[in-house]
């Protein structure tokens, strides 16, 4: 019978690439716009409101240092299912099978300033990763989601996803999008605007998600990723009066497009989200 889904072409690429890829599941965390599809569709929410800005391209956070005893041969796993290097440092990969996917893999960012958004080596030979700063929080904080990927010689298959819990999701995001370089070099900063506006989808998603989100905080508030948590909230009050303002405007330009809503709309729609965000940072931080 070999492999089969019901499920629609875009989610099903997803599900294929993760059963293809379950041996490294457990090495890494999936932080990229992902995440909130799979707390929607698995994460236990009867509800979930807001839409969603999906993504072809998977990014997973690995550590720098290999786990004891043995870990995973990572880039061993990436070549068997058909995945290969298409940058020089080896941290994106590429199936250029007839359903091309793309896998970018991040690590968390350690050492002076000048070093962050380079590529360096992790796990040993032939596989790199992106060092950004503020991405530490996102593979501490985790939950694993069970994933219905299809079915497989008439039996039904799953899998075992490991993602950052949704509270350090948006701390994640908000600590990393001020850092985003242009895209392309001196243009505009798609990534920084589509973090923001992941940011929004989450507090949008209704009052269980915002609950959930706003316990989340809670927790990172009592540990020593505090800091972590006070950076994630100034960047986001500088949305409204720094240097960050115009990521919340091309937020809302892609807000307007996605959801073919008027610019004026769409822009009060985000700041009012953006506010909410903002009130569940400053409760957590009090309490």
């Amino acid at each position: 019978m070999g492999w089969t889904t019901d499920l629609d072409d875009h989610d099903a690429r997803l599900r294929r690439v993760l059963w293809d890829l379950q041996g490294i599941l457990p090495e890494v965390v999936l932080i990229g716009g992902w995440v909130p599809h799979l707390y929607r569709k698995h994460g236990g929410f009867p509800e979930w409101s807001s839409v969603l800005s999906l993504t072809e391209e998977l990014d997973v956070l690995v550590e720098p240092l290999a786990r004891e005893p043995e870990t995973v041969d990572v880039a061993s796993v990436l070549k068997q299912a058909g995945f290969e290097p298409i940058d020089e440092g080896q941290s994106v990969w590429e199936d250029k099978s007839a359903e091309p996917r793309r896998i970018e893999f991040m690590t968390p960012h350690a050492g002076t300033a000048l070093g962050t958004n380079n590529v360096v080596p992790v796990r040993g030979r032939g596989l790199g990763a992106l060092s950004l700063e503020g991405l530490g929080v996102l593979g501490v904080f985790t939950r694993g989601i069970e994933v219905l990927v299809g079915s497989f010689e008439g039996s039904a298959r799953t899998v075992s996803v490991r993602v950052p819990t949704l509270g350090a999701f948006v701390v994640g995001k908000a600590v990393v999008f001020p850092r985003r370089p242009p895209d392309p070099p001196g243009g505009g900063h798609p990534k920084a605007a589509k973090d923001v506006l992941y940011m929004r989808d989450i507090v949008a998603a209704g009052g269980e998600v915002v609950a959930q989100v706003e316990a989340d905080l809670t927790r990172i508030a009592s540990t020593e990723w505090e800091a972590q948590l006070n950076t994630a909230r100034n960047n986001t009050y500088l949305l409204f009066e720094g240097a960050n303002s115009k990521y919340l405007d091309e937020a809302a330009g892609m807000l307007a497009e996605r959801e073919t809503k008027e610019p004026a709309a769409a822009r009060a729609d985000l700041e009012g989200h953006v506010t909410d965000l903002l009130e569940l940072f400053d409760e957590a931080r009090q309490s």
